[in-house]
């Protein structure tokens, strides 16, 4: 029998010690117990990563063995060197998939989908970009288009526009999300509605976008400022002349716009002091 003495760390590790003792196809088993046992990252999730992992490991252990039968296998993988360096593996593997899990929200490319809540009511903070970010969407035919449908969307009651702007390759949207469809189906009833318009001017959508839910307590403020302020930080427009494509929502006027001077130009020191979305994003997360 297996002689290593190893703490319990779980279900999970005894599935990956006693594993060791049989053949892979016993290996895949073990690991479908390990993926239902225990919680962390997504069950398919963990699924593919524990088989692939296992899979990998198997053909390790076969190559050290140097050809010899499963019995010397066995026998090397009753040592406690070798019980040791499992139960090892396997806490670095349930660290990762803590990570992996925690990480899930609403930033970053490889999360866009896969941390995306929808909830009706919910206030989002969404980026649509151009394919390539390749500009054009500023030209007043393109810009125009744009506005206009997202006015439809809001009249449909898909959502509750708050602020907008667009920029040359991409559109920055706040806005309460309407209970009729999904926050998904939203940006792909907007491209939709606006696929030709882009594809005269020789552009197309990114198949995904960006998203981040507001938590209930944060205010819309330093979101709509960003959102007003990225042309005049990207030096696209002068500071002393209004930017044409930003809107607001019929029902909603934040407190920055009553200390524009002359009713357009943002103080130099809000641009002196401006963070990306990122960051505005992060401070936000941080505060949950």
């Amino acid at each position: 029998r297996e002689q290593a003495r190893t703490p319990r760390y779980g279900v999970g590790l005894w599935c990956h010690l006693w594993s060791l003792r049989l053949r892979r196809l016993r290996w895949c088993i073990a690991a479908v117990v390990l993926t239902v046992s225990t919680e962390g990252a997504s069950k398919l999730a963990r699924l593919g990563m524990v088989l692939g992992f296992g899979a990998i490991c198997g053909v390790c252990a076969c190559a050290g063995c140097g050809g010899a039968d499963c019995g010397q296998l066995r026998a090397r993988a009753s040592s406690h060197a070798t019980g040791w360096c499992w139960a090892l593996t396997h806490l670095i593997f349930e660290f990762l998939c803590s990570r992996v899990s925690a990480d899930l929200n609403h930033i970053g490319v490889d999360r866009l989908r896969r941390g995306r809540v929808s909830l009706p009511g919910a206030r989002y903070f969404t980026t649509v970009c151009t394919e390539g970010r390749y500009v054009g969407l500023g030209e007043p035919a393109v810009a125009s288009v744009l506005l206009a449908e997202l006015q439809k969307l809001d009249t449909n009651n898909d959502l509750s526009l708050l602020a907008t702007t667009v920029m040359p390759e991409h559109v920055h949207l706040l806005f309460k999300l309407g209970h009729q469809i999904t926050l998904s189906q939203v940006h792909a009833k907007y491209k939709s509605m606006t696929k030709h318009v882009l594809g005269a001017a020789g552009l197309s959508w990114q198949s995904n976008f960006f998203d981040h839910r507001l938590r209930e307590q944060v205010p819309l403020e330093r979101f709509a400022r960003y959102i007003y302020l990225n042309p005049y930080a990207k030096g696209i427009v002068p500071r002393t002349e209004a930017w044409p494509f930003w809107q607001l929502g019929p029902n909603y006027t934040p407190e920055f716009v009553l200390h524009l001077e002359n009713g357009v130009s943002p103080p130099t020191e809000w641009l002196n002091r401006m963070s990306g979305a990122t960051s505005l994003v992060e401070e936000d997360m941080i505060g949950s």
